[in-house]
């Protein structure tokens, strides 16, 4: 017998969508915060966590039968939408902004 408590099958999973719950929203929090310290700075960091947020997002949000866990999923996918869209709109001023300017010309 193995010093291993003998858990229910769905205990596992619902303990797995609700930590990913979490994980998400602190992902999506980590990537506005980001883009909103520097904007135009590291979209590069902010844009793939954004995607993360979305991801593990939608998979607790769609694995997670308790309500405030899946309220928390459901905020993740909003905040991680909102970083990825903000992301997608500094690489577009960064790109903007660095196409019009020449080190050599001044």
């Amino acid at each position: 017998m193995s010093g291993a408590a003998a858990t229910p099958s769905g205990a596992a999973g619902r303990g797995r969508s609700e930590t990913a719950a979490l994980i998400a929203l602190a992902l999506a929090i980590l990537g506005l915060l980001i883009i909103a310290i520097t904007f135009r700075g590291l979209w590069f960091l902010s844009l793939p966590l954004g995607a993360a947020a979305l991801i593990v997002g939608a998979w607790s949000a769609g694995a997670s039968p308790r309500v405030p866990y899946w309220s928390i999923a459901i905020v993740a996918l909003v905040l991680g939408l909102l970083a990825v869209v903000v992301s997608v709109a500094a690489l577009a001023a960064s790109i903007d902004i660095s196409s019009g300017y020449d080190v050599y010309e001044h």
